[in-house]
């Protein structure tokens, strides 16, 4: 299908049943990406190829899709992977979180229970942060700048609320006094460290899979500085 006015070009995905008026429409943004190599080598040239369903190209232009990409690791797989993390080592397998029901209501319920303990454990940290504690470490930096919710652990806030389950902190006949201490420790707890947020990250590029053609190299190199970014299509540059 024809390109757009913003490099973007219409496509579609099959459909499984592989009836044409089943496909999917979509977007396809097309970029190309050269990358510095390591050592002062060869440049590095990737394609990289965004799909999207938002099909009006001047409602969300492709660079603005790009741009938007870029984020998905603070705004969705940070998030997913603090999600996966409360479910590590359940059942009996070693090759990764998984659920322990085994019929699919039941897997159903633990997964809405699973995702409503995540998301008490980020309103716990979200509170911490308008309390008492979160001015007086703000008040201990040099900056003087408030903590942002970037810089709180997400595991050491799903640590303490584990702590004060098993140990009983609170109950159903708790006291109002009770439940605020417990909201006091919970707020010390996620405060205590915090983490460094928009950081570098400098490790190498893993493989989940060996390449299965001959050709490929078994590993890639790692590339840290900023790529330039060139609008794939036929008359943009």
């Amino acid at each position: 299908m024809g390109w757009l006015g913003d490099g973007s070009r219409m496509t579609w995905l099959n459909a499984p049943s592989g009836r044409k008026a089943e496909r999917l429409p979509v977007r396809a943004c097309e970029h190309n990406a050269v990358f510095p190599a390591p050592g002062g080598g060869k440049e590095i040239s990737e394609t990289c190829t965004i799909i999207t369903t938002l099909l009006d190209h001047e409602a969300a232009p492709a660079a603005a899709l790009r741009d938007t990409y870029l984020t998905r690791r603070g705004a969705a797989e940070t998030t997913f992977g603090q999600d996966k993390t409360t479910i590590a080592g359940a059942g009996n397998r070693t090759s990764g979180p998984v659920l322990r029901s085994g019929e699919p209501r039941l897997v159903i319920q633990e997964a809405w229970a699973w995702l409503t303990g995540t998301q008490l454990v980020r309103a716990s940290s979200a509170a911490a942060l308008a309390g008492e504690h979160a001015a007086a470490r703000a008040l201990r930096r040099r900056s003087g700048k408030e903590v942002t919710a970037d810089e709180e652990s997400f595991t050491a806030g799903r640590h303490h609320a584990i702590r004060s389950m098993t140990t009983t902190q609170v109950t159903a006949t708790s006291s109002l006094a009770a439940i605020a201490a417990a909201s006091d420790s919970a707020a010390r707890a996620v405060l205590h460290t915090l983490n460094l947020p928009g950081r570098r990250r400098r490790s190498e590029r893993k493989q989940k899979a060996r390449p299965k053609f001959p050709h490929t190299a078994s590993t890639k190199a790692t590339a840290t500085a900023r790529p330039r970014i060139a609008v794939f299509a036929p008359g943009f540059y």
